[in-house]
């Protein structure tokens, strides 16, 4: 009996990773996306932590750049930004 339980067991566990994986694929951010966080100042500083300042906005590539730059314009209690953000 255990023989059987075993493949029965891994064949579940393997579709609750499946679906795990697929719920945070469609939770991520479409990238490239590009972000204002108040000023045009401002943006330009943020986007010196990995993002590409195009004189007006800040572009990123990777969705590691994109959740520091929220985090950080969110965070800046000097500014108390809100990001814009779009594709």
């Amino acid at each position: 009996m255990s023989m059987s339980f075993k493949p029965t067991l891994m064949m579940l566990l393997a579709l609750v990773v499946l679906l795990v994986v697929a719920v945070v694929q469609t939770e991520a951010v479409t990238v490239p996306i590009w972000c204002v966080c108040g000023n045009t100042e401002h943006t330009r500083l943020l986007c010196s932590f990995g993002g590409n300042w195009d004189g007006g906005s800040c572009g990123m590539i990777t969705t590691r750049a994109y959740e520091n730059f929220i985090a950080i314009c969110k965070n800046d209690k000097s500014y108390k930004g809100t990001p814009h953000c779009w594709n």
